[in-house]
């Protein structure tokens, strides 16, 4: 099976270097002190954070820093497979270790002693690029939550097959079994936090990978800042209009209509 054709196209209408289109929905979730719905292609992820707040979780209590809680899930009907995931799936640990690890490095847990933040992703739809979206919406939710952060964490993935690397690779590229590469940067300073690979690869090979990925890491980092903007200009225009700013962008004001402000950015 050819996964790019004659032309240099994929399955999906894009080129090898190119990744999907993405949108984002900030503080979609009132409820939560910060949230995000974002799309990344057919993969949809939702995140909520509660916190800083007392610890529940004594054990893990920090008298220097906030400690930080993941919980990663997948919705059975994420995926066509239709299954159930059990907590203790080797998978969603390993993304939960993962989403810690990228956040420990970007959040400021210094100035949050003795408490926690909760971050829950729930993956919604999946069609490649689970973990590098959930991080990313966790990202902006943790922002929207109005979290100190040294810097973005950005993360993205690239794949390895028959000798050309694909970009951000959707479900049907990695159901091909080839080696898939996430990454994880600071932007602003480009230190990587996040390197994960279950297969084998040369060197070569993964030093292809691993370029490729940290460039798309820079494209994504310019989008979600794009929607950081968007959702500050709506906040502002809402303070000043003497309304309240909500879910994705909204406006309310006393004498008009619920209108949403659409944020899209990238392919």
């Amino acid at each position: 099976m050819e996964y790019v054709n004659l032309c240099g196209l994929r399955s999906d209408g894009r080129r090898p270097d190119e990744v999907r289109r993405v949108r984002a929905s900030l503080g979609c979730v009132p409820s939560a002190d910060g949230s995000c719905l974002l799309e990344m292609g057919g993969t949809r992820v939702l995140v909520t954070v509660h916190g800083p707040c007392k610890v529940t979780r004594r054990a893990e209590t920090s008298d220097d820093s906030a400690t930080i809680i993941v919980n990663f899930t997948v919705a059975p009907f994420a995926t066509s497979e239709r299954r159930v995931r059990r907590a203790g799936d080797r998978k969603l640990v390993e993304a939960c270790g993962s989403l810690k690890q990228s956040y420990e490095a970007s959040v400021q847990v210094g100035l949050y002693p003795r408490s926690e933040i909760s971050v829950a992703v729930h993956v919604l739809a999946s069609d490649g690029g689970m973990l590098a979206a959930g991080l990313n919406a966790g990202t902006l939710a943790l922002i929207d939550a109005g979290i100190a952060m040294k810097d973005f964490t950005v993360a993205a993935s690239a794949m390895y097959v028959q000798r050309t690397v694909l970009l951000d690779p959707n479900q049907h590229e990695c159901a091909s079994g080839a080696p898939e590469l996430v990454v994880a940067t600071l932007p602003t300073s480009g230190t990587l936090v996040l390197v994960s690979m279950d297969s084998r690869l040369s060197a070569e090979a993964f030093q292809s990978l691993l370029l490729a990925a940290v460039n798309a890491s820079r494209q994504l980092y310019e989008t979600m800042k794009g929607f950081v903007a968007e959702k500050a200009t709506a906040r502002l225009k809402a303070m000043e209009g003497g309304g309240t700013a909500f879910g994705e962008g909204f406006l309310l004001n006393k004498n008009e209509e619920v209108a949403p402000l659409q944020i899209i950015q990238g392919r």
